[in-house]
């Protein structure tokens, strides 16, 4: 039996080696058991802010074509998966609103036709997206303090009418021919930004999307989208109200608190029959270096961080992962309040500059079908795995040796595997 090994690290990418098994193991082992099958896969994606769909207008034809092949197709990292934001967020030119007359008659989605729905469009004609949207804010007039900005809660008396706004993008993306399957209702309830945020406890988060829920019962909502280290408070108090699971389909979250992902295993053994999505998650150029950000752009630390958060995600119960912003200047932006950020794939003047973080999610993007089951592997020695039962049948075994270099040896489908794993280097076995 033959399987082929891509591995990469800080000298290089995706560096690909044809392995032929032997029959007996003698290094330290980690063994794959096909034979359990965990959670479902639902996919990979990224968000398409308005700031991906204006860097992605201002290339010429021939590297939008490049970015569509990068992140889309087969060849690249084949997303099946995408985030929409209803209405402004900071990755936004400036913030924006559908509707201004009190009743939303004169509700349109005309700002996202100049560039935000074509660019989905454009994906679509290479895959095939199911779209998850997300608000930051409800309207300003809605909210205690008058700003879709700063914070601020939305207004008990409003309730109806936000969640008849979340509608009303919902049925208008229809009409453009764009299905919106899943939604959260609010981005990072919990925190108090500079640019469009809005804070709910779970409390008032389950009442509004119960109100949400009866304009959309065919969609998905997702409580919470906020780091884990809160997850499981979240967790406990949203379906203890919702136990007959009648408005959520589970929890999404993103991954700025650090590396918590032991709080997605918990909320999984406790509520095993309810989602977990990681709906964001991206390198912070201001937390990484304040003083000159860009100098921060496409170290090698941001592959690892994809990579291991994908890893342990997976292992702990995650069905679905969602990067940031799919595209972005040269900068890490345009954002209109200085919030920069990196993306895999970024303009740099009239080019295109893929960063290392680019391969750690494409070790797990690229080989992992949709629809693939996550399956249990045993870990030696500080080397971390996860392993997968793709729907071809094939095995694809992701590993990250957080120690220094040793030779391994990994058992699947009765077959051995043999060989060396450098400190930091990420590694796909597929089989």
């Amino acid at each position: 039996m033959i399987a082929h090994i891509y591995r990469s690290s800080k000298d290089y990418r995706l560096h690909k080696k044809i392995l032929f098994s032997k029959k007996e193991a003698s290094y330290p082992t980690i063994n794959v058991n096909q034979s359990v099958k965990r959670q479902q896969i639902k996919g990979f994606g990224g968000a398409f802010t308005e700031s991906s769909a204006h860097v992605y207008y201002t290339l010429n034809r021939m590297n939008q074509l490049l970015v569509m092949k990068i992140l889309f197709s087969r060849r690249g990292l084949h997303y099946n998966l995408g985030r929409t934001t209803v209405g402004s967020c900071d990755f936004s030119i400036a913030p924006y609103d559908y509707a201004r007359e009190d009743d939303l008659s004169d509700f349109t989605l005309v700002h996202d036709r100049m560039e935000i729905i074509p660019f989905i469009k454009e994906a679509n004609k290479v895959t095939n997206l199911t779209l998850l949207a997300s608000c930051w804010s409800p309207l300003a007039k809605y909210k205690s303090n008058q700003d879709k900005c700063h914070g601020g809660t939305l207004l008990p008396e409003y309730y109806d009418m936000a969640a008849k706004y979340l509608a009303l993008y919902v049925e208008n993306m229809k009409k453009e021919g764009l299905t919106i399957s899943a939604l959260t209702v609010q981005n990072e309830p919990e925190a108090t930004q500079t640019w469009e945020s809005c804070l709910f406890t779970p409390e008032e988060e389950y009442q509004y999307a119960t109100i949400v829920k009866k304009y959309l019962p065919e969609c998905d909502i997702y409580g919470y989208d906020h780091n884990r280290d809160h997850l499981m408070n979240w967790a406990n108090t949203l379906y203890s109200l919702d136990k007959d699971k009648k408005v959520f389909k589970g929890l999404a979250y993103h991954w700025y608190e650090g590396y918590q992902n032991d709080q997605i295993k918990l909320v999984k053994d406790t509520y095993p029959d309810r989602d977990l999505i990681f709906s964001e998650g991206c390198l912070e150029l201001l937390n990484l270096n304040r003083e000159d950000p860009t100098s921060a752009i496409g170290n090698y630390d941001g592959a690892i961080r994809y990579f291991k958060n994908y890893l342990l995600d997976s292992n702990n119960g995650a069905t679905a992962f969602f990067d940031w912003n799919l595209l972005l200047d040269e900068k890490g932006g345009p954002n209109h309040v200085g919030n920069y950020c990196e993306a895999l794939i970024m303009k740099r003047g009239k080019k295109l500059r893929v960063n290392s973080s680019f391969y750690g999610v494409y070790h797990f993007a690229h080989f992992i079908q949709k629809d693939a089951y996550n399956i249990e592997t045993t870990s030696k020695e500080n080397i971390l795995s996860t392993a997968f039962l793709n729907p071809d049948n094939s095995i694809v075994v992701e590993l990250l040796n957080e120690g220094p270099e040793k030779r391994i040896d990994v058992i699947v489908k009765d077959r051995v595997f043999n060989f060396s794993l450098r400190t930091n280097e990420l590694a796909t076995l597929v089989v």
